[in-house]
Parts: structure tokens; C-alpha cells; sequence
């Protein structure tokens, strides 16, 4: 059965077994070079969303500029992101696929917190992505 994006993301974050979670897209378009500076912030806050600093999609700004008010991220469509391990039970999905902003909104409603670390997009993924 096929759910979704965000559906596999949880299902697979329950069934982590560290304390920390990494999760990042395997289209190369996340350095994963970004990853220790995630687990470094994770000590601070439930969630870390590794935030690109120019989105590529015109669908990206928008939902971002708008959902990034209420959760407090500049991009809240990367599912590039560091979760601790002991809040995945707090997430169940109502929504179809929402490509991972939906559990910022949890978050953001459960009161857990979200930090945010912004890094530039490699410039040769950039061109790559911008009119996907």
C-alpha cells in the first residue's frame, strides 16, 4: 500500500532504534555534510529542520512563507531534518501527502520544539532542481 512521502517517513522513524533520527531525501539535492551540525542542535530542541536558504520551487515559497510563519522554519517542505527519537509517538498523520510539514504543525501544536539550521544549496544541485 502506497501512503505517501510522509507516511514512509513515520513508519520508518518508528521503527528507528537510536535517539536521534536523520531523515534526507535521496534525490542528492541535501548535503549530507550538514548532518553532524543536525545532531550538534538536536541537544537543543525535539526538532531540527535543515533549512535551504533559496527554494528552488515556486510551490516550496510559497507554502513556506505562509507555514514557516506558524512553525517558525524558513522552509518547511525539506524533510532534511533531525528528530529525537522519543517524540515519534506524538505524530499521527491526518492529512494525504503533505511532504513532511505536517508534522511541524503537530509539533508546533504539542508544544515541541523546532530549531532551524540554514545552509546554501549546492549551486549545481540548484540548477538541477529549479524547474522540477
Amino acid at each position: 500500500m502506497r501512503e505517501g512521502k510522509s507516511k514512509g517517513l513515520l513508519y520508518g522513524m518508528k521503527l528507528a532504534k537510536y535517539p536521534v533520527i536523520i531523515t534526507i531525501d535521496a534525490d542528492l539535492e541535501n548535503d549530507p555534510e550538514h548532518i553532524p551540525k543536525l545532531i550538534q542542535q538536536i541537544a537543543e530542541f525535539d526538532i531540527v529542520v535543515a533549512s535551504r536558504t533559496k527554494l528552488p520551487r515556486i510551490s516550496e515559497k510559497i507554502v513556506s512563507k505562509t507555514l514557516g510563519k506558524l512553525v517558525g522554519v524558513t522552509d518547511t517542505l525539506s524533510n532534511f531534518r533531525a528528530y529525537r527519537k522519543e517524540i515519534v509517538s506524538e505524530f499521527t498523520l491526518r492529512g494525504g501527502e503533505t511532504f513532511g510539514a505536517e508534522f511541524l504543525v503537530i509539533a508546533k501544536k504539542k508544544g515541541l520544539t523546532i530549531g532551524e539550521l540554514k545552509y546554501d544549496l549546492n549551486p549545481l544541485n540548484y540548477d538541477e532542481f529549479r524547474y522540477a
